[in-house]
Order: structure tokens, then C-alpha cells, then sequence
């Protein structure tokens, strides 16, 4: 069974990472400009909220569960052993390169029973003061520090010993103008978004040679939404709408120290522009 399972997997993975180098390049572009990058609006929303994931290459969908779950796989609550749990993280953002830009996130969970639990986070992104010219350069009109926040609630329900699923709804503010506005051109305003996460987690024990260990499998859809507009022009953009897959083996050396392998395999699930 363990084998077919990993075939599956495996397979799997292949498939996104192929669709994953094809869909960013056109076939009729040269080598010397072919990069056709993917627009989205939010993307802080894929920034890594915790030092764990962030120093493994973004890696969380599988991982053991903890208090970031909320970001990475909500469905993986039901199996943390503590009742409930609170996490928070700071991060000064590209701190060489631009002094106040920050991203702040907290999460928790609470387990109603053995088998449920309800969980929410803020991930809040400050992106520093700017300053807002008319069309002489040198005349300031303004300050405004643009920022971005995401709100949401989860519900996560465990469907056997070894496998559960969950459900979690987003709000998403982002404010990069406070409403400015130059002559001749269109009133900007804050862009909103409801999304919401559809994830699956499956682990389950097992045994190399003489070492105990767990298997896990993740599943995360996130952001499924709709568009984001700054202003009144009907052309609106994605939301970062993201599926991510991944596997883990921990295999387990002593009674306090433990190797766990992970791979995440991502793609963003908006069209490629022309």
C-alpha cells in the first residue's frame, strides 16, 4: 500500500513541475525575453509567516503540525496533541534594502473535541511610509503607509486516525493609495477579496529496518476568490489562487531526535498572460 502511495505521489509531482516550467514561458519568445511572468494582486499572501517553513524553502503543507498550520494546511489542527495553541511571528521584511517594511502574523487553534477544531489568523503586511508627488517632483503632497491584511476563519474536522480535511474563509484588504489621487486620473480606493481554502492531511506510522517513524501527505487549495480592483476599471486582477501538494518521512534516531524529508510542489492557478 505504502508503495503504491508514494508511486502516486511521485507522479504527481512530476505532473506539477512540468506544468509548473511550461506555464511561465511562451513558446513563441526567444531565449533573450522569453519570461512571461504571472500577475497577481496580494502576493504577500505566499510570503512564509514562520522561520520553520521559510528557512525549508517554503515548505508546509506536510510538515508536523503546529501553530502555522493555519497558513500552510489547516487540516493538520486536528492532530496537534495540546487543546489549543497560539502562534505568533515578526518579520522585518527585506530590512537591507528598505528600513520599516514588516509582516506580522498571528494565529491559533481550539480543539472542540477529538476529532474538530476551529481556527483563525491575521497576517498583516506594512510596507513602510511613502510619499505622494503631484506632477512636479519636488512638491510633496503626502504621506501614506500602504499596508495589507488577510482575515480568516477554519474549520477542521479529522475523518479517521489518520486522515482529516478542512474548510477555511478569507477576507482580504489591501490599501496601497489611502485613496489618492492626481488630476485626470481615475479615484484609487482600497481592493477587497473573500477567498476561502479547501486543504486535506493524511499521516500515518511506520517502520525502515529498525527505526519508527511517520508518513504524511498534504493537500492545500488557497485563495479561491475573486478579482481585485484599486479603482473603477473593469479590469481586475487574479488573487495569488495556489495549489500545493507535499510529502514527509520522519523517521525517528532516539528517543529525543528526529530526520524529516519534505517536498512541496506548488502551482499558482491563474492563466499565464498573453
Amino acid at each position: 500500500m505504502f508503495r503504491k502511495i508514494f508511486t502516486v505521489f511521485g507522479l504527481i509531482s512530476l505532473v506539477l513541475l512540468s506544468n509548473v516550467a511550461k506555464g511561465q514561458f511562451d513558446d513563441d519568445l526567444t531565449l533573450t525575453g522569453g519570461l512571461n511572468a504571472l500577475k497577481v494582486a496580494v502576493p504577500f499572501l505566499t510570503i512564509a509567516p514562520d522561520s520553520r517553513a521559510g528557512a525549508m524553502g517554503d515548505a508546509g503543507v506536510a510538515t508536523q503540525p503546529d501553530g502555522y498550520s493555519q497558513h500552510w494546511n489547516p487540516a493538520k489542527y486536528p492532530f496537534m496533541d495540546k487543546k489549543w495553541g497560539v502562534a505568533f511571528s515578526y518579520t522585518p521584511w527585506l530590512r537591507n534594502l528598505v528600513k520599516d517594511i514588516n509582516l506580522s502574523y498571528l494565529s491559533g487553534y481550539y480543539k472542540l473535541d477529538e476529532n474538530q477544531t476551529i481556527s483563525g489568523s491575521l497576517l498583516y503586511f506594512s510596507m513602510g511610509e511613502i510619499s505622494f508627488t503631484s506632477t512636479v517632483s519636488s512638491e510633496t503632497v503626502t504621506f501614506f503607509n500602504p499596508n495589507e491584511f488577510s482575515l480568516d476563519f477554519g474549520y477542521s474536522r479529522k475523518f479517521s486516525d489518520h486522515i482529516s480535511g478542512a474548510l477555511a474563509f478569507r477576507y482580504i484588504r489591501s490599501d496601497l493609495t489611502g485613496g489618492y489621487s492626481q488630476q485626470g486620473q481615475s479615484a484609487s480606493k482600497a481592493g477587497t477579496a473573500f477567498a476561502a481554502d479547501i486543504a486535506m492531511y493524511y499521516q500515518h506510522p511506520v517502520k525502515l529496518s529498525d527505526k519508527f517513524g511517520q508518513m504524511a501527505f498534504g493537500l492545500n487549495i488557497s485563495n479561491i476568490g475573486n478579482k481585485l480592483s484599486y479603482s473603477d476599471d473593469p479590469m481586475k486582477d487574479f488573487i495569488p489562487i495556489n495549489l500545493r501538494l507535499g510529502g514527509r518521512l520522519t523517521m525517528d534516531i532516539d528517543s529525543y531526535n528526529s530526520f524529516s524529508f519534505t517536498l512541496d510542489a506548488n502551482k499558482l492557478l491563474v492563466p499565464t498572460p498573453p
